[in-house]
Parts: structure tokens; C-alpha cells; sequence
């Protein structure tokens, strides 16, 4: 593999080389740039190198699902729910990107679907997702990077029977307690817009989780409401504020 450095837009033009259908993010964050979010995620060189031209610091996002599919293991709670179900110790044989705060394993591409918290801190990847790969930057200032010897020419392994097992055994949460909004509540905003449009946000730890409005077919409360009055969804990529919420209106533009 070329010596690339740390150069966002060859290292776009370098994944969607490999079929790897790529989305710019905002810089240092998780946000798509694009109106469409993973939608909108290409191969295509020209529209690429097109994006990264007018973003050249922007993160870069992978559609999973496609080339691939992903376990996100974050952090030490992470590691020790991957511990209980495939023992510790466990080396993963394909590539593996250091994150943040935890990591991807990459598998070979399934059918399958998002899985939020299979196990506390652990999640999978599946059709309708998306990773940030390196060499972006975390909102936390750490760059992503690939691990030694299991960069992303590595070999993609398939799905391992105990990854399987717990896949099949996992279910879409549904007793999340339907919050209404109070004056004292730093969400207080954006669920007010939420239920100015009808919506009923469950709470899910200082954060409240619904189906997305902007994608159909969403059964797995992929739309989050976060403590800074935004919204995000983990299935489209749509974003925005209390006013975009309530306007139903996905993200916003940046320069």
C-alpha cells in the first residue's frame, strides 16, 4: 500500500479505489457534510475527489454494509463484553481500526442490519451504517489509525459463530420510558420539538432515542437527541437542531 501519510483525500480516493463507498463528515466529528448522509456514500472518483477538494479536512466516513461490515467495541466496557462471549485474549485476523476510545474489527459484507448495545459498548455495523475510518480525527483530537499488520488490505474474515450467535439473539430495545419534556430538563427544547410533531422520544441514559423520521423503515430508534438541542440518526446520517426537528428538515450546510 502507498505511503500515504495522513492526506484525507488520498486516503478517500484510496477506499473508494477498493469499493468502499466513502462520505465526508465534518471535520473532528461524526456529522456527514452531505444532505443525504450515508446515502449519498460513492465509489465514484470524480464525485470523491470532488468532495474532498471542498472539504480537504473532513473526516471520512464508509458506508458499512457493502465492502464490509463492522463491530464497534468501545472502550474497556467494550472489551469486556467482547471478553464474556468469545473469550479473552481474542485476536481479531482482519483489519482493525483504532478509534477514538475502542475499535473497529472488520468483517466480510452480510445481511445484516444495525445492532445498538448487543452487549454494554458493543455494537455492530451492518446495511444502513456507517464507520469514521483513519486517518480522521476523533472529536476527542485522537486520530484513527489502522493497527500494524491489520491495516485495510487485510484480508476480511467472515462473521464468527459467537458473533453470529449473539446477533441472533439480539432484540431491538422497546421498554425505554416515554419522557415527557419539563422546564428543568437540558434536552427541554428539541423534545418539545420532537413532540410539537407528534413524536415520543424513550430516554436512553442522558440522551432520548426514537424510529428516524427521515428514513423509512426504521425499527431500531436509530434518531438520537443529544443534551446540545441536536439530533442525529445512525441509519440516514440526518442531523440538525430543535428547528430542523421540528421542520423536519435533515442537516444543516457547512463551508
Amino acid at each position: 500500500m502507498p505511503r500515504l501519510g495522513t492526506s484525507l483525500p488520498d486516503w478517500a480516493a484510496l477506499y473508494a479505489s477498493k469499493g468502499w463507498p466513502v462520505l465526508p463528515l465534518v471535520p473532528r466529528h461524526k456529522t456527514p457534510l452531505v444532505p443525504k448522509g450515508l446515502l449519498e456514500a460513492s465509489i465514484d472518483a470524480t464525485i470523491v475527489d470532488t468532495w474532498w477538494r471542498r472539504w480537504p479536512t473532513a473526516n471520512i466516513g464508509v458506508r458499512t454494509g457493502v465492502a464490509f461490515c463492522a463491530l464497534d467495541i468501545d472502550g474497556e466496557v467494550g472489551s469486556a463484553s467482547l471478553a464474556t462471549v468469545a473469550g479473552p485474549g481474542l485476536v481479531h485476523p482482519g483489519p482493525v481500526n483504532n478509534t477514538g476510545r475502542g475499535q473497529h474489527w472488520l468483517y466480510a459484507p452480510t445481511n445484516t442490519m444495525n445492532r445498538a448495545n448487543m452487549l454494554p459498548k458493543l455494537d455492530w455495523r451492518g446495511q444502513n451504517g456507517y464507520i469514521i475510518v483513519p486517518p480522521s480525527i476523533h472529536p476527542n483530537g485522537h486520530r484513527y489509525q489502522w493497527a500494524e499488520r491489520h491495516g485495510p488490505l487485510t484480508l476480511l474474515p467472515p462473521v464468527p459463530k459467537w458473533l453470529e450467535d449473539m446477533m441472533l439473539e439480539y432484540k431491538v430495545p422497546t421498554e425505554y420510558p416515554v419522557v415527557i419534556p419539563n422546564r428543568y430538563d437540558p434536552l427541554n427544547d428539541i423534545l418539545q420539538a420532537a413532540h410539537d410533531i407528534g413524536l415520543q422520544p424513550r430516554r436512553k441514559g442522558s440522551r432520548y432515542v426514537l424510529n428516524c423520521i427521515f428514513h423509512e423503515g426504521d425499527r431500531e430508534a436509530s434518531l438520537t437527541l443529544y443534551p446540545d438541542q441536536r439530533f442525529f440518526c445512525f441509519g440516514c446520517g440526518a442531523w440538525g437542531n430543535a428547528r430542523d426537528l421540528r421542520d423536519r428538515t435533515p442537516g444543516g450546510k457547512h463551508g
